[in-house]
C-alpha cells in the first residue's frame, strides 16, 4: 500500500462537569454503536467557577503516525456570555502534544 499522509480529524468535544457528578451527564447517553455508550450532544453545560473536564477524541485516518498532535481549547471571556468579538477567547492551557499512531486498516 502506497503510503498517504497522517491524516488527523477532530471527531467531537464533550465537557463532564461536577453539578451531577463525573461521569454523569444532563442530556443522558446513547449507543456508539460499538458496545460503548457515549454522552449526548456535547455531555453537560460547563458549570462556572468549577472545575469542568474537557474530552475530544482525535483519529488519525492515514497510514502513517502523526507526531506531534496538539489539541487547543478556548472559552469565551466572559465565560458564558457568548462570543463578544474576535478577541473574546481565551486558551486554556492544555497538555503536551502527543502522537497518534496510524489506523491503518
Amino acid at each position: 500500500m502506497t503510503g498517504r499522509a497522517a491524516d488527523v480529524t477532530y471527531k467531537r468535544h464533550l465537557v463532564d462537569s461536577p453539578l451531577n457528578g463525573y461521569g454523569n451527564y444532563r442530556y443522558g447517553t446513547w449507543s456508539d454503536l460499538l458496545g460503548g455508550t457515549v454522552p449526548k450532544g456535547n455531555g453537560d453545560n460547563p458549570v462556572i467557577g468549577q472545575v469542568n473536564r474537557l474530552y475530544v477524541r482525535v483519529r488519525n485516518y492515514g497510514n502513517k503516525p502523526a507526531s506531534n498532535v496538539t489539541v487547543y481549547f478556548d472559552v469565551t471571556s466572559p465565560l458564558g456570555l457568548g462570543i463578544s468579538g474576535p478577541n473574546a477567547f481565551l486558551n486554556i492551557p492544555v497538555p503536551a502534544a502527543r502522537s497518534l499512531p496510524s489506523l491503518d486498516f
